[in-house]
Formats: C-alpha cells, sequence, structure tokens
C-alpha cells in the first residue's frame, strides 16, 4: 500500500509542478481571457439587451392600455364630456398601439401563446372602450335605443367571454328579444343566472335604468378585472425567454 500511496503523493506534485509552470499558467490565462471571458461578456450583454427590450415592451403595454382605459373611465362621467374629441385621438393611437405590440410580441415569442393573450386582451379592452357614454330613451327614437342597446350587448356579450366565461351572466333572451338584437339571443340562455357572482352585467347594458354610483361600481370592477389581466401579461412577457437570445 505504501508504493502506492507515495506514487500518489508524487504524481499530485507533478501535477502541481506542472499547473504552476510559467507556459501552463500563460496558456490557462489566454484560455480564459481568448474565450471564457468574452463570453461571459456576451452572455450578460444579451441579458441586459433581452431585459431591455422586455421592459420596452411591457412599457408600452402599460402606457396604451392606461391612456385608453383612463380615456374610457373620464367620458362615463358627464362633466368630461368635453374630453369626446381627446378620446377619438386616444381610441386612435390605441388602435396602432395595439397592431405595434401584436407585432413586437410575434416576432420576439413566436413560439408561445403570448401573443394570442395580447390579441384577446386587447380586444376585450377595446369592447369595453366602446360602451358607449349616451344610452338615454329621452329624446331618442325607439328604434335608435334598440340598434344602441344591442351594440352594447354585443361589446357586454364580448368582456364577458373573456372576463367570467366560467360564470353565469345575469342577461338572457329575455334581453336580447326585447330590442331585436338578432344573432346573439340564441346563445344566451345556457349561461343565465339571475345571481350576481362578481360584475353585474346588467348594469353595465341598461346604465340610464340604475344610478350612477352603482353603474360606475360595476364599472370600475370591469375596469379592475382587465387591469388584472393586463399585469399577468406583463408578468408572462418578463418571465419568458426572447426567441432572439
Amino acid at each position: 500500500m505504501k508504493p502506492i500511496k507515495d506514487n500518489f503523493k508524487k504524481n499530485i506534485t507533478l501535477f502541481k509542478k506542472t499547473l504552476s509552470h510559467p507556459i501552463i499558467l500563460l496558456i490557462f490565462g489566454a484560455i480564459i481571457s481568448g474565450l471564457l471571458v468574452p463570453y461571459i461578456t456576451n452572455q450578460w450583454q444579451n441579458h441586459q439587451k433581452e431585459l431591455e427590450l422586455k421592459i420596452d415592451i411591457v412599457s408600452q403595454i402599460s402606457k396604451a392600455v392606461t391612456n385608453i382605459i383612463v380615456a374610457s373611465r373620464l367620458i362615463q362621467i358627464p362633466a368630461f364630456s368635453y374630453t369626446n374629441p381627446t378620446y377619438a385621438n386616444t381610441f386612435e393611437e390605441w388602435e396602432v398601439s395595439k397592431a405595434t405590440i401584436g407585432s413586437q410580441i410575434q416576432a420576439y415569442f413566436p413560439k408561445y401563446s403570448i401573443k394570442q393573450e395580447w390579441d384577446n386582451l386587447s380586444l376585450a379592452i377595446t369592447e369595453f372602450s366602446s360602451l358607449s357614454p349616451q344610452l338615454t330613451e329621452i329624446n331618442t327614437s325607439k328604434s335608435d335605443y334598440a340598434i344602441k342597446v344591442c351594440a352594447r350587448m354585443n361589446h357586454i356579450l364580448n368582456l364577458h367571454e373573456y372576463l367570467d366565461s366560467n360564470y353565469p351572466i345575469n342577461i338572457n333572451s329575455t334581453d336580447l328579444n326585447m330590442y331585436d338584437c338578432q344573432g346573439i339571443a340564441n346563445q344566451q340562455d345556457s349561461k343565465y343566472s339571475p345571481n350576481i357572482y362578481n360584475i353585474n352585467w346588467k348594469v353595465l347594458l341598461y346604465k340610464n335604468k340604475y344610478s350612477s354610483s352603482i353603474y360606475f361600481k360595476n364599472w370600475l370592477m370591469t375596469e379592475k378585472e382587465l387591469q388584472i389581466r393586463k399585469d399577468n401579461l406583463i408578468k408572462t412577457i418578463l418571465n419568458t425567454p426572447m426567441l432572439t437570445f
């Protein structure tokens, strides 16, 4: 056993001497400085670039969603009716922004469902923002009022499908047929329940039949649900690797 141990010690000593030889140290130094350091630097730079691109995308999402939702909220308040021209500009900017953001997401995350998530969210926000603040039977013909209610109904049903499709909705074919809203009446009875689980969709539909405080309460609940989904999408983007990196 002793010869084996002696040989082992000799080999260790020789190995240490070899590693400490100036030429070997020079070779190792060249490898580290020529390969390892650039690799680590490149990886760090890629990580920083990816982070910058992600921050840019989520910043665009946050800004675009906030702008359209705030503008939509303001025009629901009579005191801010003067903002209608501004709202039209904001809505136009929203349409451009959501298309631009969608293209960027598709380019950087083509293998994931993030693009579809953004499409679903942005469509729901468009539906939400399209709920006209003007809904009254006063000085309005019956046919014009029915057209407005049916348009509003369609926006609300699409919102429900996106936000609370697992829960019933307190709008049924009776509401739809009352104003002859063709094309969407037959699908509602299977989802109908008079019980309110979260948002009172009927209040959003018939805003002129409820107090402004009740209406706005449900409006803000809907807005909050959309904001939560926006925040979840941002988290997904930040936690998902980009294709180019």
